[in-house]
């Protein structure tokens, strides 16, 4: 190196890692998140908003800690170290779960479902699902299954089973119950509830 040059930056070590829709985002060894690639609708949470292209890991602009971190189409939630969601990105369908019907995109995370706790995150294409510390999902956002609108802020799927896992698609969601059965709603036009049928089906199936 040149005299007087700056020393490297020591590499980012990672822990999680979610690849959205034109986007990606990690978490690090200390808890913090990164993310990079298109922040066209702040999707990225470093605060620009010039929508600009970042090809190298960028750090997210609250220098929280976080436990876990899902990147979907154009938006991001994650799991605080306290067990708390955040979002940030495109709201144009209620994917950041705020409780608003405004579609502005949003450049730094913010804070939904304050009064719950949650062990896990995942999101879809334009909705995301979260599943609480009692077993509970709740869902929001949209899945666009015969035109289905699910609300703006987080609101609990319809069902007293015990859920340990949770994943969010493009219109559907599957969930691990605690006994080590699936379930599946939403969207099933391409076979992936996985029951064997096809449609357009907005209730609960177990795959065997």
């Amino acid at each position: 190196l040149c005299s007087g040059s700056p020393p490297p930056s020591p590499p980012i070590v990672w822990r999680a890692i979610s690849a959205g829709g034109g986007h990606t985002c990690g978490i690090d060894t200390d808890g913090l998140a990164w993310c990079w690639g298109t922040n066209a609708s702040g999707q990225l949470g470093n605060s620009n908003e010039e929508g600009t292209v970042e090809r190298t890991p960028t750090p997210v602009s609250d220098g929280r800690v976080y436990r876990a971190i899902s990147a979907g189409g154009s938006f991001t939630c994650a799991l605080d170290a306290g067990r708390r969601v955040w979002c940030w990105g495109a709201d144009n369908t209620g994917q950041l779960g705020n409780g608003t019907e405004q579609t502005a995109n949003q450049y730094t995370p913010i804070a939904i479902a304050a009064d719950r706790t949650f062990i896990a995150i995942s999101s879809g294409t334009e909705h995301a699902c979260a599943l609480d510390t009692e077993g509970a999902v709740w869902c929001w956002g949209a899945t666009h299954v015969g035109a289905v609108m699910l609300p703006h802020a987080p609101t609990r799927v319809a069902s007293d089973r015990i859920f340990t896992d949770i994943g969010a698609g493009s219109g559907h969601t599957c969930a691990l119950e605690d006994n080590g059965q699936v379930w599946c709603w939403g969207d099933d036009r391409a076979g992936q509830l996985g029951d064997g049928d096809r449609g357009e089906l907005l209730v609960r199936l177990a795959v065997d």
